[in-house]
């Protein structure tokens, strides 16, 4: 915060303008998307073989909701990693790991500007 800040300041200061992009991850373990997370783990980090088939585990689970008495339907996740687990924290900074590249990829921070 201190080193944004700062930079803030500094280009206050010689009269440029600064721009500030926040993300919300309020619910961000539950927007982890499991055909991603996995190509991800594949292609960026290779993970392949019986490690990369394990990792299906997130794949085929259901959920549905007991209010009251009554049930709902069973529905699929097809998004999300398990909350309160080991390797939800783990997966999602897999998952999260290249989001600058991907964005500097999207030409929305020139290569040489990025002061992350």
């Amino acid at each position: 915060m201190l080193k944004v800040l700062s930079n803030a300041f500094l280009a206050a200061d010689t009269g440029q303008a600064t721009l500030l992009g926040l993300l919300d991850l309020t619910a961000a373990f539950d927007t982890v998307d499991h055909v991603i997370l996995i190509e991800r783990q594949r292609l960026t980090f290779g993970v392949v073989d019986s490690a990369l088939h394990w990792m299906t585990y997130l794949t085929g689970r259901t959920q549905y909701v007991h209010y009251r008495g009554e049930v709902s339907t069973t529905t699929h996740v097809y998004c999300g990693v398990p909350q309160g687990s080991v390797l939800g924290p783990i997966l999602f900074l897999l998952y999260v790991a290249d989001v600058i590249e991907l964005v500097k990829e999207c030409g929305l921070i020139p290569q040489s500007s990025c002061v992350c």
